[in-house]
């Protein structure tokens, strides 16, 4: 395989965006490791892969199907950060061969979940995997459609947040507790105001195809009030976990992540008061949402380590 080779499908699998996914899984694997002082290496291998084929699959189909509908076709601001691949509208790629791989990846994800099912004979993993996966693949592939039904941000934050980060917690320790729920709103809450950031220079296409994302549907200038208002949650929540103990005290260093809250924010105003639109705000949240996923379970692993 040559470079060309590589780099068609880094871009096609969209893998710099894994961390949407493996960053709230580790926050899941640590507040179990942190409430309950258990670590499975293998389940913890079984489930990161199972995640990242069911998560490499969403992209690869949702691509697909953005080709079907036309919508990234129609799309004049694309990116890196929004806009799809682009594989098949440069003829890089069959659409066939988009497909294809999407339900190979799928494959090996439901093949994986299962495996790893086996391991603890729990139904609420096949569950909480299920969901998930019904979330990030039908964002835009029929009947599901969520991003055309004006919910694709809500069910992108519940697979990404509290399914993601419930059910890496529940692999470990066999429970379910308000901890790793409140850890996992705080990590949906910051992917869906990724989705949501860059779905604004994707607004004129999305209208085109009847695509109701809440760009579309409240404004820009609204959306970017969500958007600030979905991420100051994100630290209400870990607040709020600190407040009832669910998490320990010096979870609040996450608050050192607010410089990067206060860029994407400066960012976003400018573009509203007549700036041209800057994608340095879409790469801000994502920076955001990592550093302060990688924080939290950095935080939550430390405890143990030094007992």
């Amino acid at each position: 395989m040559d470079r060309m080779d590589l780099n068609k499908w880094i871009r096609l699998f969209r893998l710099p965006f894994l961390t949407a996914s493996s960053i709230p899984f580790l926050v899941g694997t640590a507040y179990a490791f942190y409430q309950y002082q258990v670590f499975h290496f293998p389940r913890f291998i079984l489930g990161l892969v199972a995640l990242s084929a069911l998560h490499l699959s969403a992209n690869v189909l949702n691509d697909y199907y953005d080709y079907r509908s036309g919508n990234d076709a129609l799309n004049k601001n694309w990116s890196p950060f929004n806009g799809g691949s682009r594989l098949i509208q440069d003829g890089l790629i069959l659409p066939k061969t988009v497909l294809y791989t999407g339900l190979i990846c799928l494959g090996i994800g439901v093949v994986t979940g299962a495996i790893l099912f086996s391991f603890t004979a729990q139904y609420i993993i096949l569950i909480l995997g299920g969901l998930g996966a019904l979330c990030g693949i039908g964002y835009t592939m029929p009947p599901f459609k969520w991003g055309y039904r004006g919910i694709g941000e809500i069910v992108i934050g519940l697979a990404f947040g509290p399914l993601n980060v419930v059910g890496a917690s529940f692999i470990q320790s066999q429970k379910v507790d308000f901890g790793s729920l409140f850890a996992g709103i705080s990590m949906g809450l910051l992917v869906a105001v990724i989705v949501l950031v860059n779905e604004i220079p994707d607004a004129q296409a999305d209208r085109m195809v009847g695509k109701k994302t809440w760009v579309v549907l409240f404004g820009e200038r609204r959306a970017v009030l969500i958007a600030n208002s979905g991420i100051a949650g994100a630290y209400l929540f870990v607040a709020a976990g600190v407040l009832f103990k669910f998490f320990p005290v010096y979870t609040l260093f996450v608050f050192l992540t607010l410089p990067l809250f206060f860029k994407a924010s400066l960012q976003l105003r400018n573009y509203l008061k007549g700036s041209p639109y800057s994608f340095q705000a879409n790469g801000l949240v994502i920076q955001l949402h990592s550093l302060f996923g990688l924080l939290s379970a950095l935080i939550l692993f430390l405890p143990n380590l030094f007992r």
